[in-house]
Formats: structure tokens, sequence, C-alpha cells
């Protein structure tokens, strides 16, 4: 294989670009697939969520946050929301919530304008902003062990 010079500009073949969008929707489908079963069982088992949660991450070694995090986005997205906004990537579902109107303005926005999903984050938590950069620095100090 050819070694590119830094001056050159790539052009990387469509057939790449568009396997890596198909394997990108298809991690945020089978996130959501997993969801769904767990949205089922939680409801199988009275609204248990953490004791669902717990049993299957002793059996799965998968993090209790990551499988809650799964059941409460599949809840919270309709089959039609999914496919509605299909483009948008896991941590925008995640971090989003469709009964929040500015939510979905801010979804509509970002597909409209193409949109990455920092971007969209950066947006929806302000991060941009003086005391959004000062409570994180606060935070990080706070961690500091200066003993």
């Amino acid at each position: 294989m050819e070694t590119l010079t830094q001056a050159e500009p790539i052009v990387i073949p469509q057939e790449y670009v568009d396997q890596i969008i198909y394997l990108e929707q298809s991690i945020t489908e089978n996130k959501f697939a997993v969801g769904d079963i767990l949205v089922s069982l939680v409801d199988m088992y009275d609204g248990r969520k953490q004791e669902v949660c717990g049993y299957l991450q002793g059996a799965t070694a998968l993090e209790w946050k990551t499988l809650s995090d799964y059941e409460t986005t599949a809840r919270r997205w309709s089959p039609e929301l999914r496919l509605q906004y299909a483009s948008m990537p896991w941590s925008v579902f995640r971090n989003l919530d469709p009964a929040n109107e500015k939510d979905i303005e801010l979804i509509d926005h970002a597909v409209d304008n193409q949109l990455t999903a920092n971007k969209i984050l950066d947006i929806k938590y302000d991060r941009g902003s003086p005391g959004y950069i000062i409570r994180n620095c606060i935070r990080l100090l706070n961690k500091l062990d200066l003993d």
C-alpha cells in the first residue's frame, strides 16, 4: 500500500464511508434491541429495574449503569421516533428526551444542519458557557489529592 504525503489530499472511497455509516447505525439499533429486551423484562418483573439490571450485570458482565441507560433510552424513544432520527448516534438518543419540546427542536435542528453528536451535546448542556467551564474546573480541582 502506498503512503500518502502530508500535502496530498485524501479521498476515501464511498464504499468505506457507507460501511462506517452502516456499522455505526447498527450499533445504535443493537443498543435499542437490548434496551427493548430490558423494557420487556422490567415490565415482566413489575418494574423491578434495579434487580433486573443487577441480575443481568452478573450474567453478562455489562455494567449496571449501561443496562439501565439502554432500558431508559429504549423506553423513552418509540420505534417511530427512532426511525425518524435514524441518522443520530446513540449518545444523542441517550441524552435527549422526546417528551422535552426543546430536545425535539434541538434534534430537528441537528438533522437539518447535519450537526455532530458532540455539537448537539454542546448545545444541550451549554458546554461553551463560562458557568459550565467553571463548574468543570471546580469538579476537577475537587478530584485532586493535595495531601
